[in-house]
């Protein structure tokens, strides 16, 4: 497998059905294949289980997503079963390694790739700090991240990464950022690799991202996507996604699966 000097990825979360009926067939369209990561209890998924051994065939990944996405009590969909809050290492250790077996039995895979629900690398509760500046909106303020680094300031916290499980069960682990990987800081900490969201984007913000990567000398770009011209609340407009895919495409920029790349990148 030759190393190019610039990857891109093409990754989408959740298991949605618009990912089956319309990002596929796109994505086929243009030759292109793409990473699906995906949440084993969804009925989407659960319900598709063929098409999406189909996918799997075709040469596009399905990625591990947990089995019940856990995230922040305050979202909607959120349950104290699946809060994040209530979650321990030995637990999300089961919940990962059984959505591995269950992906094995559908694509046949022994390696796997990760992507953190909500980009979220952090299990258990805040302290009375920051569950405070929550109450108050100013969770996204430097305030915040001031928090995340002195830890020891949030009173009453359970929070701790899971970081160091993912670099175990997982060749690599996609998470937030909204920026890519290029030099100087490339390749990235396996664990933690930088995504740029596709949902609610531009045609013209997704050029300039596509322009500064290029730029550089080497690097990964992995674009994030949840639904494509609807399908979930996050969504990006069909045609600037399929605008996406025919500028990858007449520029001749390498387009690879997220664990393919992460192969390329790590196992050089």
């Amino acid at each position: 497998m030759n190393n190019p000097s610039h990857i891109v990825s093409l990754t989408f979360d959740d298991a949605l059905d618009v990912h089956l009926d319309h990002v596929v067939p796109l994505l086929d369209q243009h030759g292109f294949q793409g990473s699906f990561y995906v949440t084993l209890g969804a009925q989407s998924f659960t319900g598709r289980l063929d098409e999406w051994r189909r996918v799997a065939a075709k040469g596009h990944e399905l990625g591990n997503h947990t089995i019940f996405h856990p995230a922040w009590r305050h979202k909607s969909y959120v349950t104290g079963g699946n809060a994040v809050e209530n979650y321990s290492l030995d637990r999300m250790r089961l919940e990962l390694e059984a959505a591995n077996r269950i992906l094995s039995g559908l694509d046949g895979q022994t390696e796997r790739t990760f992507a953190y629900p909500c980009c979220n690398q952090v299990i258990g509760a805040p302290g009375f700090a920051k569950r405070f500046l929550g109450r108050m909106k100013l969770d996204r303020t430097r305030l915040m991240s001031a928090l995340n680094r002195h830890s020891w300031l949030d009173v009453g916290s359970t929070e701790m990464s899971y970081e160091a499980l993912a670099a175990e069960l997982f060749l690599a682990s996609r998470a937030g950022g909204e920026r890519f990987s290029a030099d100087p800081d490339y390749p990235p900490c396996r664990t933690a690799v930088p995504c740029v969201s596709l949902d609610g984007k531009r045609e013209d913000e997704l050029a300039s991202v596509l322009d500064a990567f290029l730029r550089h000398e080497c690097g990964w770009l992995v674009f994030m996507g949840h639904g494509i011209g609807g399908g979930h609340h996050l969504s990006c407009d069909t045609a600037v996604f399929e605008w996406l895919l025919g500028i990858l495409r007449s520029r001749a920029i390498p387009v690879h699966t997220f664990r393919e790349a992460a192969q390329m990148v790590y196992q050089r």
